[in-house]
């Protein structure tokens, strides 16, 4: 059903509660600030595209206390779980600088963020948190040292290949019908969504290309000089916020990674010289070294999406 206001009423409204949304990713993705004169979104309300100060919508208490309120579900979860015959274990990490998670999700900025469908505080989803893992454990213990030029594009397929034939990282991850045994079962761990601890902060950031002509130039006649005019991109990022990660699986499972000790994921990591462990001690430490290395989200190459242990 579609209801229509006139638009003075919709003014007045906003200008009484601009700044004060419960719902912030329905503030930032729903109600953009924006030019009707010009149809465009604003980047900012007094500088367009030099400051961001003014871009998005800043999370009021509400938006806020919803991080403790979700954390206290997660721990009633956790021990539903716990009496399923269910092994727990979590981690909180801390940023270490600002985060951008979904900058390529579709958005009026050009540049999206996810935030969490419901609640409209920044999240990462669960699967994205299994894919860092995966991923990292992929690239440490299952790297191809010799590989023909020509083959370069193949090296993460053929690094994939090769973790199908460790019988530790089908049992974690799940295998396909091309893995060792040849058989195709799915992975026995599953994660939480992670949200932040006790509250958020949202920041803009700044991108400043300085050769958009240059790349724009079709004619090759644009030289990448810097007197060409830069383009700031203003895109939205989280700062200064702690996430706990939650994950579980079947008690009965607890012990078997001491059943693959010639896995390569032992045989090259400190595990080796344990006598016994778990694979709770197994996934905390992986994660939190994944997280410290290769981060989550964009631009991880420089410094963004690192998270370590919160102190």
């Amino acid at each position: 059903m579609e209801v229509l206001l006139p638009k003075y009423h919709l003014t007045e409204f906003f200008k009484r509660n601009n700044s004060s949304f419960d719902n912030y990713g329905l503030a930032v993705e729903k109600y953009g600030r924006n030019n009707d004169a010009k149809l465009e979104y604003l980047e900012s309300d007094d500088n367009r595209g030099r400051s961001g100060k003014n871009l998005f919508h800043t999370p009021n208490s509400e938006a806020q206390n919803l991080c403790g309120k979700i954390q206290k579900k997660q721990t009633g979860i956790i021990e539903q779980l716990k009496q399923q015959h269910k092994t727990t274990g979590s981690l909180e990490l801390q940023q270490n600088w600002r985060m951008a998670v979904g900058m390529g999700n579709v958005s009026v900025y050009n540049n999206g963020f996810t935030l969490h469908p419901i609640y409209g505080i920044p999240y990462i989803p669960a699967q994205a948190v299994k894919g860092i893992l995966r991923n990292y454990i992929i690239q440490k213990f299952f790297s191809i040292e010799s590989i023909e030029s020509k083959e370069l594009d193949k090296v993460g397929k053929k690094m994939e290949e090769e973790a199908m034939q460790d019988q530790l990282f089908c049992l974690l991850f799940g295998s396909t019908e091309k893995s060792y045994n040849k058989k195709a079962h799915k992975s026995i761990i599953d994660f939480m969504d992670v949200f932040p601890v006790d509250s958020f902060t949202m920041v803009p950031d700044i991108m400043n290309p300085h050769y958009g002509d240059y790349y724009s130039d079709k004619n090759n006649n644009i030289l990448p000089t810097d007197d060409l005019n830069p383009s700031p991109i203003i895109f939205l990022t989280v700062k200064d916020t702690a996430f706990k990660f939650n994950f579980y699986f079947n008690a009965k499972n607890e012990s078997k990674c001491n059943n693959y000790r010639s896995s390569k994921i032992i045989h090259n990591s400190h595990f080796e010289k344990k006598n016994t462990f778990s694979i709770v001690e197994l996934i905390e430490y992986f994660l939190k070294e994944a997280l410290e290395i290769n981060g989550v989200g964009a631009k991880t190459n420089v410094g963004y999406g690192r998270l370590t242990l919160k102190k």
